[in-house]
């Protein structure tokens, strides 16, 4: 009580009892630290003591605090410079500082201090891995005040100093004040099994986790054309590396290719303090590759879908074979079972000869007899509210399902394409319980309207949903503009597997379709957003450009771990502004994920990029507004749940967030995906980046803060298929592209065979 009415807390500096010099052992005397009850002003008490060395301490304090009590902090510091602080304040909230320096309050609804009881403060430093951890023990239940894992916290020199820091309050209705007692610091290397008794947590046993560590250093590939991440320090533990042959493979993992395959023994020694282990990787770099140039064959099934898809040679006469030229022939194609007794067959390859518009509206208009006689494979979907194109056709859903050979109606296995490029309408189609399905030279259009509230999740309306599927290719395929998202992949057992996207030409530009929309509302009303558009003066034309990238692309795995094992190829295609998920991949429910791979591809979203400088620049008053927030988006990858993405030799241009891989817990580990980037280019205001997602500044990486973790695909060490030498530098892709594309090329093209 005598120091109550105290201004100054160094008067107290005679309280400290320095007990033991060589253990850093400071108690004080049943202190009670408290500013006069009737300001808020801050006192403090400093204390030198010998520096602290190398390895894991423990600082221990009890204390108990009043409701609304005083504050308080204790800082460690080096010569006077703080190093981090923990505490709680005047709100009874647990405080702690983050390693960039700011401060958190815990939330009371997390957990907060219960006034008048006695707590003992543990706190855990580790000058070798410069981390800190704060745990509060009450009674017999310990709790971890700072996030799992500690505070990562910057140590310029050694730690010599103490600081205690209180401030009171003038709320005489509450108790104001807080009791320090039984201070001290020791090395848990003193004791026995190097434990303090006050250590919260086990000892390490570093000559195990040294082995642990060099045990799961893995690398995706060990035949090499791209640097190597080489990592330099785990858990606190050195990793120093040694090559063989440093003008092929340096010590820091940078390739250099030659004329010849080469050889290289790659040595790790891993070691802290006076433990050390080792272990040698070899790897095989890779001779240079000669420039890819265009060859028929590069028409052919490949990917994950290759061995899992194939065409009967069957001629047109084929019973199982349709050639349609109208919705009512499409769609007698699809219904037609095998029955002897009727002499029918299931299609096994329908020919597309003429556009068609499958919208339920207009079909049962031209058709009445298909509202009963085909409900078990064409059926309306949601309706449509906003377009009046698509008030007046409808929307479908076309069911291509139980087509895996397990129904004896239908055959193993289903192909449609045209050979001229014909267009589907106002159609979606779901592929369930299936086999071997092929869909080629084909384009679908006309499935958006515009969404009031700019999420686009009402509708449902994807082109192609696919569930339960083994062996699948799309192949030569455009599609227009959707109102949900393009290609979805839902959650099923088993899932989709042998899946492969090839020659995909998607471009998202305005159109007359789109200008529709906008016109309706611009003479008829029914949208308020798109009137407050107008009224902040942008034009029609404007709003026409601002809506005509596609706002969401693949999504593969329809919920957080339901995905189960997903595998997708997806090359040789060009993409231009499409805003996400190239793709959007999901974890399954056994945390496993799914497997993507991407080559070739050229994706570029530069009329995305330039439009939200565009709204930022003129429109920014009212696009920067939560109600219009949402209507651009400019990313590509987005990989979760332990997803795994490998990119390689594609090009990336005008994409802000190339990659995400946490989109809906961040610091949630389970919630994280993986991805590697490989030999690519990203352009973004002029900059241009050429390399991999493991080079120094790369741009290749996450735009959320979680760790990037390491790559390794969930299904396989490496994958199933041969693929290399379709590999077209990223630096010649965009002309490669354009002659595999080219018509004359193209017409040389039997779409009957998967193989040229």
């Amino acid at each position: 009580e005598n120091f109550e009415k105290y201004n100054s807390l160094d008067e107290l500096v005679n309280v400290w009892d320095v007990k033991n010099q060589d253990a850093f052992l400071f108690e004080t005397n049943n202190t009670k630290l408290l500013k006069a009850t009737e300001t808020t002003e801050e006192a403090t008490l400093t204390k030198d003591f010998d520096q602290l060395g190398f390895g894991r301490y423990i600082l221990v304090y009890d204390f108990t605090q009043g409701a609304g009590g005083a504050s308080f902090t204790i800082e460690l510091t080096t010569d006077s410079k703080r190093v981090f602080t923990v505490g709680a304040n005047r709100s009874n909230r647990f405080t702690y500082r983050n390693g960039d320096g700011t401060e958190t309050a815990v939330p009371k609804s997390q957990l907060s201090v219960s006034p008048n009881l006695k707590y003992q403060a543990l706190i855990v430093i580790d000058t070798n891995q410069s981390k800190y951890k704060y745990f509060v023990k009450l009674v017999d239940e310990l709790i971890e005040i700072t996030p799992k894992g500690g505070i990562d916290i910057m140590i310029d020199g050694p730690l010599n100093g103490i600081k205690i820091r209180t401030v009171g309050t003038t709320t005489k209705v509450q108790e104001p004040y807080v009791y320090l007692d039984n201070m001290f610091i020791e090395l848990s290397g003193d004791f026995a099994d190097t434990k303090s008794p006050h250590d919260p947590e086990e000892p390490i046993n570093w000559p195990t986790r040294i082995q642990e560590i060099i045990d799961d250093i893995s690398f995706y590939t060990y035949s090499v054309k791209y640097n190597l991440s080489l990592p330099t320090n785990v858990d606190g533990v050195t990793l120093t590396w040694e090559s063989s042959n440093q003008e092929v493979l340096s010590n820091q993992g940078v390739v250099t290719r030659g004329s010849e395959d080469v050889v290289v023994t790659l040595k790790v020694v891993a070691s802290i303090y006076d433990f050390e282990d080792q272990k040698e990787f070899e790897f095989i770099i890779l001779k240079t590759q000669e420039e890819k140039v265009f060859e028929i064959t590069d028409y052919d099934v490949l990917g994950f879908a290759e061995g899992k898809v194939s065409i009967p040679n069957i001629s047109e006469d084929d019973p199982s074979y349709y050639k349609v030229s109208n919705e009512i022939e499409f769609l007698d194609a699809i219904k037609a079972e095998n029955n002897s007794k009727n002499g029918t067959h299931a299609a096994r390859i329908i020919e597309i000869t003429a556009d068609l518009n499958l919208g339920y509206e207009e079909v049962i208009k031209k058709y009445p007899q298909v509202a009963d006689d085909y409900r078990s494979i064409f059926q309306t979907h949601n309706t449509p509210s906003l377009h009046p194109i698509l008030i007046e056709s409808g929307i479908s859903k076309i069911r291509l399902e139980n087509r895996n050979g397990s129904n004896a109606k239908y055959n193993e296995g289903l192909m449609i394409f045209s050979k001229n490029k014909n267009t589907i309408k106002h159609a979606t189609f779901s592929v369930k319980r299936a086999k071997n399905i092929i869909i080629r030279n084909l384009k679908f259009d006309e499935l958006w309207e515009w969404d009031e509230s700019g999420n686009y999740d009402n509708k449902d309306w994807d082109y192609f949903t696919v569930e339960s599927t083994s062996g699948i290719w799309f192949d030569h395929i455009e599609l227009g503009k959707a109102y949900d998202g393009l290609i979805d992949f839902k959650y099923g057992t088993p899932a989709v597997d042998g899946a492969t996207f090839t020659n995909l030409h998607f471009n998202f530009q305005p159109n007359e379709f789109i200008k529709a929309q906008l016109l309706h509302f611009e003479n008829n009303g029914g949208s308020s957003k798109y009137q407050k558009l107008r009224a902040a003066g942008m034009s029609i034309d404007e709003i026409t450009k601002l809506v005509s990238s596609q706002k969401k692309g693949f999504l593969l795995g329809g919920s957080a771990f339901k995905s189960n094992i997903t595998e997708l190829t997806i090359a040789n295609s060009t993409i231009i502004n499409l805003q996400d998920r190239f793709p959007r991949l999901r974890g399954d429910v056994d945390g496993l994920g799914g497997d993507v791979h991407l080559f070739n591809n050229y994706y570029d979203a530069s009329d995305v990029a330039s439009m939200k400088i565009d709204a930022q620049n003129k429109w920014n008053q009212i696009l920067s507004t939560s109600e219009f927030s949402n209507m651009l988006t400019n990313q590509a990858i987005v990989t979760t749940e332990n997803g795994a993405i490998l990119a390689e030799n594609n090009v990336f241009k005008g994409v802000t967030q190339v990659i995400k891989s946490n989109q809906t817990r961040p610091g949630d580990l389970r919630y994280t995906g993986k991805y590697l980037v490989l030999n690519s280019i990203h352009e973004l205001y002029g900059k241009t980046f050429i390399g991999s997602s493991l080079d120094p500044n790369s741009p290749f990486v996450p735009a959320n803060s979680d760790p990037i973790l390491p790559f390794s695909f969930n299904a396989f060490v490496v994958l199933p298929y041969e693929y290399e030498n379709k590999l077209v530098e990223p630096i010649g892709l965009f002309e490669y592209l354009i002659e595999i594309n080219k018509q004359t090329n193209i017409n040389q093209i039997d779409w009957l065979k998967v193989k040229q």
